[in-house]
């Protein structure tokens, strides 16, 4: 066969293709023949060092979060920093804090004679060393009830929630631990005790059970030890230094058998948990109580703890007020932590520190600093340019006098039953009688004035009781709608009011028709800014500033025996610094919800006990709905369980951030009781003025029926009937209906002096200037319909009131739109027309708004228990 050539057949390879030009299209590698830019070089030599130096700068970020950690872990209890504040809470009442406080005295290795426990008085605090793990404690033994808990709580670094094995956590230890979550949770431990009495082969089950307990109400990651007493004569062991130094092992076996060796040392290795609102703070446990008597000036010693505290700045006293300082004095610790010397150190170095301490000796207490009067901080709670008079609580007294006023101003009242009665009244107590001129003729008027109903029922003032319960239901229900009085002008009960097209966006200028007292309320530029400064300032510290970790004596200026006397005989008292403004008065809000262990009605304007932080303050409290820009808030005549609510209040200003906890007492009750009462005294002297002119104007025009009379005789026989049973009542001494003491009895939710926790929250803002807008709703119904017009009753009652309220715009409760035409008749009906066609059962409103300001707070006072002297 011959051979043919196929080009068909031929193989032909893919050239490789490695030009540079190829290359660059592709993206490939670049060959050393491309010529490259010296910029685009150097470009890329800086991206290099610039990541470089970008892994450098997070490896000491790391780092230093490392060594800040560490040394956060380790500033308490070692060295020069304070102690560490451990308290026992127990949360159910069969543990005994007591056992666990001598147990974890045991393990510090203080002797049952030593000086410390000459007489020390039971629930105070004690500072101990404990040599072995090298730290210094302060132990506190609380109570089994919701102050002693929520005090101990403030001050503590570490808390330690005692539990007796096999005891659940009751309904109390719960809504402890549910308060202090909400006011801020420290580092938390948790202690078992008395698994001595289950046998060995349980102790495990019942244990773990606790365990899985404590995990619920707190953390799966909670720290819990077991701590029990097997010894009965633990304390022969620990008599004097020589029987202790004989059975150290001994003794050190045992405390390890029991555990409490172990809870020593978890102590001083945990790391403690910062709460940002104490921390921005200067904070002191008291240790010694004294009083000067060269000076005639109460002393305190103790730790300064949290921020810096300057001499020039003022200090609170919990229910007692604030204070200036005159100077604070450094004086040696009760219990010193000296470490052993190191063989190493210098000669020269411990000549030197000797010497030092030597003069510091022949000195006695160093004076750090001494308030300056020029500089120093005033007691002035208000504004410098409102008053030059330094009588605070005087201007305060004649602000809690008109708060009465604006208490008067309400819908509704109590009588001594406890039961609300609707009422309508005018701001200034002014009765109104519109007098017709004519009447208009015509068939719709006849129609009108034949089913209107008769002039007795316009001249009845009856009142309708309801409790508070029913009032709560009916606002929920039917909110912001309230009844057009009868017996005056609708344009004289609601002259403070005002139609807005909307309520967000309609304009309302915020410094127009204020309050006199309003001048006397401090204003920020920036509150946020103004936070940032004050909180750096007070972090850092400045030059006459003192240090905190320091153990220090205040001399308190202007402080009388009584306090004295008062503070003595506290279980747990701390005293806390002021920062700058937080003195002077402004409009705080705070974002509030419900507590669950509450379930009253919450109306505004009753009485509380407000805790915020360190400070306490009783204050009559108005409730806001919160809205979207927050700078309009509607007014809430209740707080309901499912919204979150803004609470407003004219108190002392407080830097953020801050917990507040409200508490309602029984005295608190008592007093909006007394109140009530008083309010329904003056309601009903105005009610029978007001019937005695009707009855005057009606007769001199003759116009009056004979039933008219006697239905009148009638009402005056029972008002006075009512009178002789109030002074009746007057004489005998005020005690709460059996309802109300039912709902006080359970010593479960109610404390002594905190009372029932009501509600929980945070500081939201400083804002005098946010409108606080009050919304009422004037209903009225279709009387006759024809398409689009209507004839509208029940919405007035006087031919004045609907040309007063002519312009506002109507609306129905299906979504119709419409407004006002003209007055029919003499009975306040009027005709109306709307943008589409009307339902006959539909519900025509009117809509009126108003600015509501809030009221004053003081001090809790725990010289005056007495509720009736307080004036709100």
């Amino acid at each position: 066969m011959s051979y043919t050539h196929r080009t068909s057949l031929k193989q032909v390879n893919k050239p490789f293709k490695g030009g540079s030009k190829r290359k660059k299209k592709v993206g490939g590698k670049i060959t050393s023949k491309t010529k490259q830019n010296i910029k685009v070089q150097s470009k890329l030599l800086s991206l290099s060092k610039r990541k470089q130096e970008r892994l450098n700068y997070q490896k000491q970020l790391r780092e230093n979060k490392r060594q800040l950690a560490i040394t956060q872990k380790r500033r308490l209890g070692l060295g020069a920093a304070p102690p560490k504040i451990v308290s026992i809470i127990p949360i159910d009442p069969v543990a005994d804090p007591m056992f666990l406080f001598e147990q974890l005295l045991r393990g510090c290795e203080v002797m049952t004679n030593d000086p410390k426990l000459e007489g020390f008085i039971p629930y105070q605090p004690i500072t101990v060393l404990s040599r072995r793990n090298k730290q210094r404690f302060t132990f506190i033994c609380g109570k089994h009830n919701l102050e002693s808990a929520l005090e101990l709580s403030k001050v503590s670094d570490l808390l330690l929630f005692m539990n007796q094995a096999g005891e659940a956590i009751s309904e109390l230890g719960e809504l402890i631990i549910s308060t202090i979550k909400n006011n801020g949770l420290p580092t938390h431990i948790g202690v078992f005790t008395g698994f001595t009495k289950y046998p060995e082969r349980d102790r495990k089950s019942t244990c773990n059970a606790h365990v899985k307990h404590f995990q619920h109400h707190f953390d799966k990651k909670i720290k819990t030890f077991t701590v029990e007493d097997e010894l009965s004569n633990f304390n022969k062991l620990m008599e004097t230094k020589e029987i202790y130094n004989k059975n150290r092992n001994k003794i050190q076996k045992l405390l390890m058998s029991c555990g409490v060796s172990e809870l020593l040392r978890s102590l001083s290795q945990i790391k403690i948990k910062t709460l940002q609102w104490r921390e921005i703070r200067p904070y002191m446990l008291i240790e010694n109580v004294g009083w000067d008597s060269n000076e005639n000036q109460l002393t305190i010693d103790g730790y300064l703890r949290g921020s810096t505290l300057s001499v020039n700045g003022l200090l609170n006293i919990p229910d007692v007020g604030d204070f200036q300082m005159t100077k604070i004095v450094k004086i040696k610790e009760p219990c010193e932590f000296v470490p052993k010397n190191n063989k190493k150190k210098n000669k020269k170095n411990q000549r030197l520190n000797k010497e030092i301490n030597m003069n510091e000796e022949t000195k006695g207490d160093l004076i750090l600093c001494e308030s300056d009067v020029k500089i120093q901080e005033s007691l002035k709670m208000f504004n410098d340019s409102y008053s030059e008079d330094d009588n605070s609580q005087d201007e305060l007294d004649e602000m809690n006098e008109l708060n009465n006023l604006e208490i008067d101003n309400i819908e509704y009242d109590l009588n001594e039953n406890g039961e609300a009665i609707k009422i309508n009244r005018n701001k200034n107590g002014n009765n109104y009688l519109y007098e017709e001129d004519g009447i208009e003729s015509g068939e719709e008027e006849e129609e009108m004035e034949e089913d209107e109903d008769d002039l007795l029922s316009q001249l009845r003032t009856s009142h309708k009781t309801i409790s508070l319960s029913e009032r709560n239901r009916e606002d929920m229900e039917f909110p912001d709608e309230m009844d057009t009085p009868t017996d005056q002008l609708a344009k004289d009960r609601f002259q403070r009011y005002r139609g807005l097209k909307s309520f967000l966006r309609s304009k309302w200028d915020p410094f127009k028709n204020l309050p006199q007292d309003y001048k006397k309320l401090f204003r920020f530029d920036n509150y946020g800014k103004a936070v940032k400064e004050i909180v750096n300032e007070s972090m850092n510290g400045t030059m006459l500033s003192i240090i905190k970790g320091t153990y220090i004596r205040i001399y308190i200026k202007d402080a009388t025996s009584e306090i004295f006397d008062e503070l003595k005989s506290r279980q747990v008292l701390y005293v806390s610094g002021l920062l700058p403004y937080e003195n002077k008065y402004s409009t705080v809000h705070f974002v509030v919800s419900r507590h669950f262990s509450y379930t009253d009605p919450i109306a505004s304007k009753e009485r509380f006990v407000l805790n915020c932080g360190f400070r306490r303050f009783v204050a009559n409290v108005i409730f806001n709905e919160k809205t979207k820009d927050n700078q309009r808030c509607k007014y809430q005549r209740f707080f309901h369980n499912v919204k979150v609510s803004i609470m407003s209040v004219y108190m002392p200003i407080i830097i953020k951030p801050c917990p507040i906890l409200l508490f309602k007492r029984d005295q608190d009750k008592k007093f909006d009781q007394i109140r009530r009462n008083k309010k329904e005294q003056n309601y009903q002297e105005k009610s029978k003025k007001r019937r005695k002119k009707l009855i005057k104007e009606y007769l001199e025009k003759g116009q009056i029926l004979n039933d008219i009379t006697e239905q009148g005789n009638q009402e005056q026989k029972q008002m006075n009937e009512t009178e002789i049973e109030k002074e009746k009542e007057k004489e005998k001494d005020y005690d709460l209906d059996e309802e109300d003491e039912n709902e006080f009895d359970d010593e479960i939710y109610n404390d002594p002096n905190y009372g029932r926790l009501v509600a929980c929250g945070n500081l939201d803002k400083v804002d005098p200037d946010r409108l606080l807008i009050k919304k009422i709703i004037l209903a009225g119904y279709i009387f006759r319909s024809t398409k689009r017009t209507a004839v509208i009753r029940y919405m007035f009652f006087y031919p004045k009131d609907v040309k007063y309220f002519k312009p506002i715009e109507l609306w129905t409760k299906k979504g119709r739109v419409g407004s006002i035409l003209k007055s029919l008749g003499s009975h306040g009906r009027f005709k109306a027309t709307f943008d589409g066609v009307l339902n006959p059962q539909d519900t025509v409103c009117m809509t009126l708004y108003k600015r509501v300001f809030p009221l004053w707070a003081q001090y809790t006072n725990a010289l005056e228990n007495d509720p009736e002297e307080i004036k709100f």
